[in-house]
């Protein structure tokens, strides 16, 4: 019986190993824009190396936790009449509910959205965007598309 398990878990091991030569043609990449991703890729690590990581890096060194969470509060508070727009049009009503709450909350009670008494408040955070109301409107994604600084996307 042992033997038996032996050469069973011997078998399966070095099939593990085993590797197809042959690549299936379903398998192809579809990327027309990959002469175009790459150069934008490119640039943006460049640009990233040279300006965005120093900066941030100084940022982090010239600010303490606190000041950086009331400004990614702030930052986050900003873009809250997108995410209601969206979950509206995504026919999400009582998110729509949550999102205008938080917003209203965040802006006054939170001075401006520095902080979030929301969060304190159990009142859940939704993140929707315009690609995922297009989903929720059967409009397909599309290709992969790299943008200048602000990364990857589709069409």
């Amino acid at each position: 019986m042992r033997l038996g398990l032996v050469i069973t878990g011997s078998i399966f091991a070095l099939s593990a190993c085993a590797t197809s030569q042959t690549e299936p043609s379903s398998s192809a990449v579809y990327d027309p824009f990959e002469g175009w991703n790459r150069g934008v890729y490119a640039f943006n690590d460049g640009v990233d190396r040279a300006v965005l990581e120093p900066v941030a890096k100084g940022y982090r060194t010239v600010t303490n936790e606190p000041v950086r969470q009331g400004v990614s509060n702030f930052l986050s508070n900003l873009g809250q009449p997108v995410v209601f727009a969206n979950t509206v049009l995504q026919g999400k009503p009582l998110a729509a509910l949550d999102t205008v709450t938080r917003f209203a909350l965040n802006t006054t009670v939170g001075i401006g959205g520095v902080f979030d008494p929301a969060t304190a408040l159990d009142v859940p955070r939704h993140r929707e965007d315009f690609g995922q109301t297009l989903g929720v409107w059967g409009v397909p994604s599309g290709p992969y598309l790299v943008l200048p600084v602000m990364g990857s996307s589709n069409l």
